[in-house]
């Protein structure tokens, strides 16, 4: 597995502790592309498809994927980036109803869902306590962030081989959303930048 998909595993399931006292399940195989430009309806994570699922239309810059089932839209910066299916990626409870991701880069951003056992900024410390008793994790301090009123972030790195940042917010309803960011160290510039625009252009029911 790369080492951005090791971190984002580690930082899944950190989350995971941080909503329940329940373990979460290892990762399965890559994300698969959604099919259409919005998630199916089931309002829990749903076994995984038996074979891939077919492509939606070719990626345009700026596209929105709208999620009825969780309320909240989000964009894709441009056309290396694609929407895929997260439900591999899911746990008991945590919900992954889309990963945004490039191929190009190996950068992507994995929207979680979780249930609002805590408030954005005990998540963040929770998070980042558990990620600094990993071996070669090492985080920044959360912090607010404009993302949203009362969202926290922070930012982690892995050795010297991926980067990555986690920004927390409320999603309203007893919930919280999870961004979850991570690229290759040696990915350009750009990349971080477009980052920051995915996660950004997250609209929630809270807002």
């Amino acid at each position: 597995m790369a080492a951005w998909a090791r971190a984002a595993a580690m930082a899944m399931a950190l989350a995971g502790c941080a909503a329940s006292k329940q373990q979460t399940r290892p990762p399965g195989p890559e994300p698969e592309d959604l099919n259409t430009a919005e998630p199916p309806a089931a309002t829990a994570p749903a076994p995984a498809p038996a074979g891939p699922v077919a492509s939606a239309a070719p990626p345009t810059a700026g596209q929105t994927y709208v999620d009825k089932t969780h309320h909240f839209k989000i964009d894709r910066p441009g056309p290396c980036w694609s929407f895929k299916t997260g439900e591999e990626l899911a746990s008991e409870s945590i919900e992954v109803p889309v990963v945004v991701a490039c191929a190009d880069s190996g950068a992507q951003v994995v929207v979680q869902v979780a249930p609002a056992v805590a408030t954005p900024g005990q998540f963040a410390q929770r998070l980042t306590s558990g990620l600094r008793t990993r071996t070669g994790f090492e985080t920044t301090d959360a912090v607010p962030i404009a993302l949203a009123e009362g969202a926290v972030g922070f930012d982690f790195a892995v050795q010297d081989q991926v980067k990555g940042k986690v920004a927390i917010l409320d999603g309203g309803q007893d919930r919280v959303f999870v961004l979850l960011a991570t690229w290759p160290l040696n990915a350009p510039s750009a990349v971080e930048k477009e980052i920051d625009q995915i996660m950004a252009s997250l609209k929630t029911e809270a807002e």
